[in-house]
């Protein structure tokens, strides 16, 4: 597909100098021209391709009403698939709507998470479209087509939610044995040799899931479809021909199939997974030559050239260290990853793998890997050296360019056990500023006996693939409804999904902030706060920035139960905290008992607009009074998130007692996301008006600021 999109770069650029097209965009052989119509030419094809391609000397004709392109050579256009369309600006625009509506079901600038529920969807549905012929409602008019590009889709959904889940779960092996069963259908007889683009994605997918079994099967199936290729009408064309080209096309499929299974095998751990493979094969007496697929699929995975969105950690396959090709880079926990740094001190990168890669790697993707280093040697992650990771990104990428561009930081130290600051600036794009910025809180039922306590034992428990289209259902809920920021409760989300949510939030611009699942290595239990900002430069490129670190004070209750498990959990002994300005808005987070600490609280005081407060706290009672307290001590927003359980989660500002709370919910056992815009404008602008002496009485009933505390100094509204 690269070297396709590379080889038609001549065409592009003729279209581009002869046309000059309003608009030009191809995808490898899909093309779209916007352009004005010109005098001499007629609403219809034909005349679109005389006046345009074959008189610029674009393309040329070469009879039988052909044509052909001149640079590159001999590329034959389909006509039967040429569309031209007319649309005349002085009528309404109804079918530019009906247009943009049909191409895209998601609003213009949203990156959706894969919409696969288990309960709801299936692959035929996809894979398949009812049409009619005339408009004519009769059923024996109603014709069904096959539709490839959405059955893809699914397949690569589906792949993505059986990433870092436990796929032995009995929900999702009913779920997985019905669409499997469904896609190996689909791709059988004339369909499976005609759409064989999606014979990879298919082996990936059974290889995730383990089903060696229907690994033999898929393979026996479109072999017997490539060894049924026959031609009727070769002949006609090249005498006495038909043989031998059959014979060519033959191997060239069989070779094409081989290839598939060595691209999906490349990224698993070819030392255990072959095993299963010949015993399946040897069992159905199917012949297949697995020392050079086998071989091929080792090369494939030395040169990087597979799928990278199936690895459970990005650039662990980019990473210098001999032990690496053992590990199976789609089932890879923390702990491998963690394990690999340790014995070596560090991952380093190999360079002729990051040079050779035609593969963009991206600022997030750096900074994972650099989380789980930094975890190996028990350094503070990103702290300190975001700057650095930024210069890497640049010079993997070979971007020539300043980490200044998008994101700067700083560290400001304090006094011994005084909490310091990771202080990071996003700087936006000129006059870009929030006025009002709105929140999504995630309501999640979590319990501390059912969800929490058994991954301290079992690091793999509860990732199973419902519980991760949850999380898809909740991102893409807060980017339909417009939100700029999502806040989940505590230990909600798990390292393994890390990486997709880094995607979702530099795709569309939304910060994510949750408590990470504990992290247990050796006899010690680590519980992270995760806060992934996003950030753009001034060219319009968008990037996430993983800021990562450690709960500074550990609840006595996690004292006891880390106990009871043998494990222990240790305040770090330099306490920081993020301090994000983004957009103009200064935000900062605490997680859970560490907003008990009044000496924290007062670090933060003139320094924010926003405070965010993952939690899983049953003392809703006690928090709620400092949450109270603490919006207007800081005069600032409160964004505190808690399990459906025990409640309270809430979006409170320093109003009146009647107006104070934005948001406010409690129970429930359905996930659900709510929405709340705290008006940032009006906040600071009632911290630099002036006070009148003279002020007309409270009314209760009317929504108003409070007055900022005494001592209180005020940033001006030209400050942002």
């Amino acid at each position: 597909m690269l070297l396709s999109n590379l080889y038609l770069i001549p065409f592009d650029k003729a279209i581009m100098d002869k046309v000059k097209p309003s608009y030009y965009g191809r995808y490898v052989d899909d093309i779209m021209v916007v352009m004005e119509r010109s005098t001499d030419m007629t609403i219809s094809v034909d005349s679109f391709i005389y006046e345009s391609l074959v008189k610029g000397n674009i393309i040329k004709t070469i009879g039988n009403d052909e044509y052909q392109t001149i640079a590159p050579a001999k590329l034959i256009l389909q006509k039967e698939k040429m569309r031209c369309v007319y649309f005349d600006h002085t009528e309404p625009d109804a079918m530019i709507k009906l247009l943009c509506d049909t191409t895209s079901s998601a609003p213009s600038g949203i990156d959706l998470m894969p919409d696969v529920n288990i309960s709801q969807k299936s692959f035929d549905e996809s894979a398949y479209s009812l049409g009619q012929q005339a408009g004519a409602l009769k059923v024996r008019n109603f014709l069904f087509t096959t539709n490839n590009y959405a059955a893809t889709l699914f397949v690569n959904d589906l792949i993505r939610t059986s990433k870092n889940v436990n796929t032995m779960e009995h929900e999702h092996q009913e779920y997985f044995e019905a669409q499997i069963n469904q896609i190996i259908k689909f791709y059988s007889g004339s369909q499976a040799i005609e759409y064989r683009s999606a014979w990879v994605n298919v082996f990936t997918l059974i290889l995730i899931n383990e089903r060696y079994d229907l690994f033999c099967k898929f393979y026996s199936q479109i072999k017997s479809s490539i060894e049924k290729i026959t031609a009727i009408s070769i002949d006609s064309i090249v005498q006495g021909k038909t043989k031998e080209i059959c014979e060519r096309v033959l191997y060239a499929m069989l070779e094409q199939l081989n290839l598939s299974m060595s691209i999906a095998l490349a990224p698993t751990s070819l030392s255990n997974v072959s095993k299963f493979i010949v015993k399946e094969f040897a069992q159905n007496g199917t012949d297949v030559d697995f020392s050079s697929v086998f071989q091929d699929a080792q090369d494939i995975r030395n040169a990087n050239m597979f799928n990278n969105h199936v690895l459970s950690f990005p650039l662990i396959n980019y990473v210098a260290n001999n032990d690496i090709g053992e590990i199976s880079l789609i089932q890879a926990q923390p702990k491998d990853v963690v394990n690999l740094a340790r014995n070596c001190n560090t991952l380093p990168f190999n360079t002729k793998k990051v040079m050779l890669s035609p593969r963009f790697i991206h600022l997030d993707e750096i900074c994972m890997l650099d989380f789980l280093t930094s975890f190996a040697s028990e350094c503070l992650p990103t702290s300190g050296n975001l700057s650095g990771l930024i210069e890497n990104f640049y010079e993997m990428n070979n971007i020539q360019s300043s980490s200044e561009n998008f994101a700067t930081e700083s560290y400001i130290t304090s006094k011994k056990n005084e909490l310091n600051f990771q202080e990071i600036t996003i700087n936006s794009v000129k006059g870009r500023n929030f006025e009002k910025l709105h929140i999504a809180i995630a309501s999640i039922c979590m319990d501390d006996e059912t969800d929490i306590v058994p991954t301290i034992e079992h690091p793999q428990y509860g990732l199973t693939p419902n519980k991760k289209t949850e999380l898809y259902a909740l991102l893409n809920e807060a980017a339909r409804n417009g939100a700029n920021m999502v806040v989940f409760p505590e230990f909600f989300l798990p390292i393994e999904w890390l990486e997709e949510v880094y995607t979702f939030s530099r795709k569309n611009s939304i910060a994510i902030i949750s408590g990470l699942r504990y992290i247990i290595h050796e006899n010690r239990a680590y519980n992270y706060l995760a806060v992934i900002q996003p950030a753009s430069s001034i060219f319009g490129y968008k990037y996430a920035l993983p800021l990562i670190r450690e709960k500074n004070h550990y609840a006595p209750s996690e004292y006891k139960i880390l106990s009871n498990h043998g494990l222990k959990c240790v305040d770090p002994i330099i306490p920081y905290t993020h301090l994000v300005s983004w957009n103009k808005i200064r935000y900062s987070d605490m997680m859970c008992y560490e907003l008990t600490d009044i000496g924290y609280r007062c670090k933060l005081r003139m320094k924010i607009e926003v405070l965010l407060v993952p939690e899983l706290n049953p003392d809703t009672e006690y928090f709620s009074n400092i949450v109270e307290a603490t919006s207007r001590d800081l005069h600032c927003f409160v964004v505190q998130v808690n399990s459906s359980k025990y409640g309270d989660s809430r979006i409170t500002g320093p109003f009146n007692s009647m107006f104070k709370d934005v948001v406010k919910i409690k129970g429930g056992e359905n996930n659900v996301l709510l929405m709340g815009t705290v008006d940032v404008k009006e906040l600071l602008e009632n911290r630099v008006e002036e006070k009148n002496e003279t002020e007309e009485k409270p009314q209760p009933l009317k929504r108003r600021l409070k007055n900022p505390p005494a001592g209180f100094e005020n940033r001006k509204e030209t400050d942002r």
